[in-house]
């Protein structure tokens, strides 16, 4: 199973969303907008959105081949973009709350309770490598949800 042409319009729009993260974040630095703790968090933010898109397609490349290289660049693509948009939900909280109490007063609860939450998540992806209740692989290093997919 090769990938299909749409499969390959979505990795070309992966890869540029990825190469349009990169490129904000020398111009954050160049701009000055990256001293603060906003401001890292915000590159950090954009690292990790690049990261996630390129495991995204890369997920979409390797999927169907049956090569040793597919067969483990397709579990980790995957486990990837399942820990990266994790992170990147944290990240964006802290991102928010760090912007919102420049101005007003915010409670870090709200931060603490997502990470607390992407934490549990980050451990049932790595418990789902396992039992597959996330997801698994099937025929040729294919994803196939499992049961639990809505968890996730």
């Amino acid at each position: 199973m090769f990938t299909s042409t749409i499969g390959y319009v979505n990795i070309s729009l992966e890869i540029w969303g990825a190469i349009l993260s990169l490129v904000f974040i020398p111009s954050l630095y160049m701009g000055g907008n990256g001293k603060d703790k906003t401001g890292r968090v915000f590159i950090g933010i954009l690292l990790c959105n690049a990261l996630l898109l390129i495991s995204d397609a890369s997920a979409w490349l390797f999927k169907g081949h049956g090569s040793l290289l597919c067969y483990w660049g397709v579990r980790i693509a995957n486990f990837l973009v399942y820990i990266l948009g994790y992170l990147l939900m944290a990240l964006f909280t802290e991102y928010l709350t760090g912007y919102l109490s420049k101005r007003i007063q915010v409670s870090r609860r709200a931060a603490r309770f997502v990470w607390g939450i992407c934490m549990i998540g980050i451990a049932s992806t790595i418990l789902s490598q396992w039992n597959h209740m996330y997801y698994g692989f099937v025929g040729c290093n294919v994803y196939s949800r499992g049961d639990w997919f809505w968890l996730s």
